[in-house]
């Protein structure tokens, strides 16, 4: 009768923790700082990270997190998020999405010690790792990842590292989805983008040697919605941003040159490799894809590939592909209630 009289006063001091903990939460967007996060050994980062506050929803509902793309940052997951937020077609109530800056993007910093050309995807992927662990312990413990792009593929590098050491995403951090739009893959799946010599063209066109941070891929503002925001014939989405709106919402940021020519292969590197089926259900974390019609970067054939690669799935379950004349590489940014309405039916946010 004790040890009963105990485990309901224990469990209702837990319920009232939580609630508490519920209230004291703020209650509008918000910014995190992550300090002295290790990349390598002698080479530190302080990681920056967007909280996107759902205003109308108590943040005992869902929380994502989420990695952005090749040259982006943080704000480019603004959109998405109110939309989410708005009206969430696909399920359940989202009450906040907390957005990586990638070191050197936004508020993040440069790492200590190493020129910032000199990052690569796997240090991202530490950043990621060590920004999620501490996190949870401040309270923000996301259950659904979702990553965009290059983000896509760090999600599946971070999963490929935690089954090297012997867990998962689930077990470690308890995420149940992992979301990837228009996802860039790895060795294992063809790339027509970098095998008919478009990438290294455009690897070419906006190489800039800068003097803070070295080697860079520096797209202009200018070039920027011309890049992401086209269709297969060349014309502009009219969703995409101006360019003044690039500059003036923070969109854009240059990449390390290490880290793209690790992207798509170029010497000395090679694409980063992930193991087949690793997120396969026995994984624990759920995996839904979208891929876009129009999308100039990654082709649907390419996608429902990784798809395959990454679940072990041939019925397609949770992979969609969203058609229509508009559906360009960053749909989540041009038109995110489009997208959200699009997957409704496959894909649970």
């Amino acid at each position: 009768m004790k040890h009963r009289l105990l485990t309901v006063t224990v469990a209702a001091l837990l319920f009232l923790i939580q609630g508490a903990l519920a209230l004291a939460m703020p209650k509008s967007d918000r910014n995190i700082m992550v300090e002295d996060i290790e990349l390598r050994p002698g080479v530190e980062v302080d990681i920056h990270v967007k909280v996107f506050v759902n205003e109308d929803a108590p943040c005992q509902s869902r929380t994502f997190f989420a990695v952005h793309g090749f040259a982006h940052t943080a704000n480019t997951w603004k959109p998405l998020a109110e939309a989410l937020f708005d009206n969430n077609p696909t399920g359940p109530v989202v009450c906040r999405v907390a957005a990586i800056n990638l070191p050197g993007r936004g508020n993040s910093t440069l790492p200590t010690n190493l020129s910032y050309s000199e990052l690569v995807l796997d240090d991202h992927v530490t950043a990621i790792l060590a920004t999620l662990d501490a996190l949870r312990q401040r309270g923000v413990r996301p259950r659904a990842l979702i990553g965009h792009s290059q983000g896509g593929l760090l999600l599946q590098m971070a999963q490929q590292r935690l089954m090297d050491a012997g867990t998962t995403l689930r077990n470690q951090f308890q995420i149940r989805d992992a979301i990837l739009l228009a996802s860039a893959g790895p060795a294992e799946i063809s790339w027509e983008f970098v095998e008919n010599g478009t990438a290294g063209t455009i690897i070419a066109q906006f190489l800039t040697n800068d003097p803070v941070l070295g080697q860079v891929i520096d797209i202009p503002d200018a070039a920027f919605p011309g890049v992401f925001f086209t269709d297969l014939a060349n014309n502009l989405a009219s969703g995409a941003p101006t360019p003044a709106q690039v500059t003036s919402r923070g969109y854009n940021a240059p990449e390390p040159l290490s880290a793209t020519l690790q992207l798509v292969g170029a010497p000395p590197f090679d694409r980063p490799s992930v193991d087949a089926r690793i997120f396969a259900p026995q994984r624990g974390t759920r995996l839904f894809m979208a891929t876009y019609e129009q999308d100039v970067l990654f082709q649907p054939n390419e996608n429902a590939q990784l798809y395959r690669h990454l679940t072990g799935d041939n019925n397609r379950r949770r992979l969609k592909l969203v058609n229509g004349p508009e559906t360009v590489h960053d749909l989540h940014l041009s038109d995110p209630a489009g997208l959200l309405a699009a997957v409704a039916d496959k894909i649970e946010f």
